[in-house]
This record gives structure tokens, sequence and C-alpha cells, in this order.
């Protein structure tokens, strides 16, 4: 399930969380402040700091200024002894330890990878992780070896067999045996999706193939990643408006390109999103609807906002409430909601009257609407919290355990 900014607002609202934002030079996860530890009852505990999240069956949590991992019960199985980690990711998880050096453990709490870099990049991808060595970034496999040497400024994980790298500030892209295969003289790129990746170049957004060669010239403003063949792009209009403020702006329109750089759907609306299953929003005149690939407009626009679709189902904000449609625009759920989030292994969370809930694709409430704030659903269970109390439920409700949270 995608997290959309307005759900990530109330989330710190709510919580009060200190979330701290993921990256290859960060492996804090998003955290809700507790205290330290202690079983003060039957599935009750108290910790300094604990995960939002569940990954490979262990959250991560704080215990007296240090991180340890517990089970999907709330028990303690690896100790809380290391001064920094990251979640579990293909049965690792990078740690820190007293010695100011990381390395990477495994379910068992055993020190696989000795603690010898610098810095890890926090979880392991396709077999390969990145560490820091020196101020310098290469990539490891899970034996600890370092399978591509320590050399690069940044670099990312691999899509599509190529990753990103910088070299005095600029993006080029490696191989899995480390070699340079498209030279670092872009001034931002994106991963290769489809084939392509988007570069830019004085300003200017296009796309590169794998070989490196440019097949979308950059002189777009904006570009997204292709989806379902088609790439948004954005194009600023030649004259100056003046807004309500009385601010000169310069406005913008959006339209469609195919792979070979060709417009196929009309530089025209005055916002587009991404097609996803064939289905792009547009917004035209203030109102939002949806196109297809062919630029037809199949759902009429006409809702006060519209998201992409997600598993047969889109979220639309009709009067300031929100609902769903299906794919022939037919309302499914009834716009009742305050917030409605994107579907996801069937269930949306959903809020009504400032409490949070999920429903089923059916628009029935399977978990009732009465929690001050509700998660992501991640190895079937959801971190919720209601009347100042914390805990994890099951997809039913049922309430997993509990915790409490305290200054550390």
């Amino acid at each position: 399930m995608k997290i959309n900014k307005k759900l990530a607002c109330l989330f710190t609202l709510f919580l009060g969380l200190n979330i701290m934002a993921c990256s290859q030079q960060a492996v804090q996860t998003p955290i809700v402040q507790n205290s330290s530890i202690q079983n003060l009852s039957e599935n009750h505990y108290v910790f300094e700091e604990i995960s939002d999240y569940f990954q490979n069956g262990l959250v991560k949590v704080k215990v007296d200024g240090k991180y340890g991992f517990i089970d999907k019960t709330g028990k303690l199985v690896i100790p809380a002894k290391y001064k920094s980690a990251s979640n579990f990711s293909e049965d690792l998880a990078s740690v820190k330890l007293d010695n100011n050096k990381w390395g990477f453990i495994n379910k068992k709490g055993e020190l696989v990878i000795p603690a010898q870099y610098d810095f890890a990049g926090g979880q392991f991808s396709n077999g390969l992780a990145h560490v820091a060595i020196n101020h310098k970034w290469g990539y490891i496999d899970k034996s600890g070896k370092l399978v591509i040497p320590a050399k690069y400024d940044l670099i990312q994980d691999f899509h599509e067999d190529l990753a990103q790298v910088e070299i005095d500030k600029k993006y080029g892209f490696i191989n899995k045996k480390g070699e340079l295969v498209i030279p670092a003289k872009y001034d931002w790129s994106s991963d290769f999706s489809n084939g392509l990746a988007k570069v830019k170049i004085n300003g200017k957004w296009g796309f590169i193939n794998k070989k490196g060669k440019m097949v979308v010239p950059a002189k777009y403003s904006e570009v997204r990643s292709f989806s379902n063949g088609l790439a948004r792009i954005q194009v600023f209009e030649k004259h100056e408006i003046t807004n309500e403020a009385g601010e000169q702006i310069v406005p913008s329109k959006y339209g469609f390109i195919d792979k070979t750089g060709k417009v196929v759907i009309p530089v025209k609306y005055d916002f587009a999103g991404k097609f996803v299953d064939n289905l792009s929003t547009v917004k035209i005149n203030e109102k939002w609807g949806f196109i297809n690939t062919k630029g037809e407009l199949v759902i009429p626009a006409k809702y006060n906002y519209a998201y992409d679709f997600y598993e047969d189902l889109a979220t639309v904000i009709i009067n300031g409430k929100s609902g769903y449609i299906n794919k022939s625009g037919q309302l499914v759920i009834p716009a009742k909601y305050d917030i409605a989030d994107n579907f996801s292994n069937g269930l949306a969370k959903v809020q009504i009257n400032g409490k949070w809930g999920f429903i089923n694709k059916k628009g029935e409430m399977v978990v009732p609407a009465k929690y001050d704030y509700i998660g992501i659903l991640s190895d079937d269970l959801i971190l919720v919290k209601i009347h100042n109390k914390l805990g994890f439920i099951d997809k039913t409700g049922k309430m997993v355990f509990t915790f409490e949270k305290t200054q550390p």
C-alpha cells in the first residue's frame, strides 16, 4: 500500500512520531516515541521507540538507549544492544556497534557480517547492500564480500541490472560487475524502469536507454517515468499570468509521450497523473477525471479530486467527502469518508469523524473506525492508537499486544 501525503501528516499530528526519511545515507525508519522496556502485564510492554511496521516478522525497538527487535507477540527476541539498526530485509538487518562501525545480523541476532563499515545502507536488495568505507560507497553480498569497490560518492539499489552512482556531483550507471556503463554526466537521474531512465541536463529532462543513448531529447521542464508505455511531460506556456496574489507566474500544461518521444496525448491538461491499468487522472477546469492511453476521457472530469486506481478502485472526492469508483466510473463505495486511502490486499483505511478504521472492497467496515491513528498492514499486523494507548492489531481488529509511551 502506498502512503499518501495527507496520511503522513496525520501520522505526525496524532502520534507525535519522530519520522526520519529512509535513503541510502539514512537507515532510520518511521518510529513512534515510547519508553524503556518492561512487561507490565501479559501482552503489554513499554519501549522508548518502536518502528511503525513489521518486516520479516520482526520490528525494531529501542530500550535503554539501544536497539533490538521484537517478534509479533511483542517478545524481545534480539537483545537491545545496538547503537542503531535498520529493519530486516532478506533476513538480514544492519546494526551499529559500540565501535561505531556497521555490520549485519541475522534473525537469530548473530553477527554474520562483521561490523567493519563506516555506514551500511540499511537493507539488502537482490542479494546486495551498499556500504560506506572512508566516505565512499560500494556493494557487498550476503557473505560480506565487497563485490563492487567502495569508490562512489553515492549509490542506489540496482534496477533492471543497473544502479545509479554519483561521481563529483554527476550521475551515471554501473552494472553488477561495477563497470561504469553509462558515464556520470547527468545533473540528475532516476532508476531504470521499462528499459528507460529519466535524466536531467542543463535544467531539462529527457530519457536514455540502457546503452546510454538519449532516446527522448532533454527538452522538458518535468517528466515522469514511463508506465503503460507512456510518460507524462510538463510544458510551460510562453506567457505569464497574474494569480490571485498578484504574482506573475508562467502556467504549464501536461501531456504524454511514447518511448520514441512522440507526443501522443496533447499537452492540454491542467495536471495529469501517471497511467495505472491504462488509466490516468487528469485535471480540466478545476475538476478531475480519467483518460485512457488513447487520450479519450473515459471517466468525466467531475470530481473535486481523484487518485490513481489500486486493485480496480480509485479514491475520489465529492463535496469534501471521499469514496471509491470502479473503472467504469460508477461510485461503488459512497463518498462519506473524511479521508480514504488506496486499497491494498483488499483493504483500505478510512477516516470518519476523526477516527480511523479499515473497509473491504464492498465498503463493509471490517475494522471499526475507532482509532486515533491506524498504520499500514505489514506482516498481517497494523499499528494503532486509541485513547492514548498504542498497540498492534490483526486484520480482524483483534489486539495482539499493546505498549506505552513514556520518556526514555
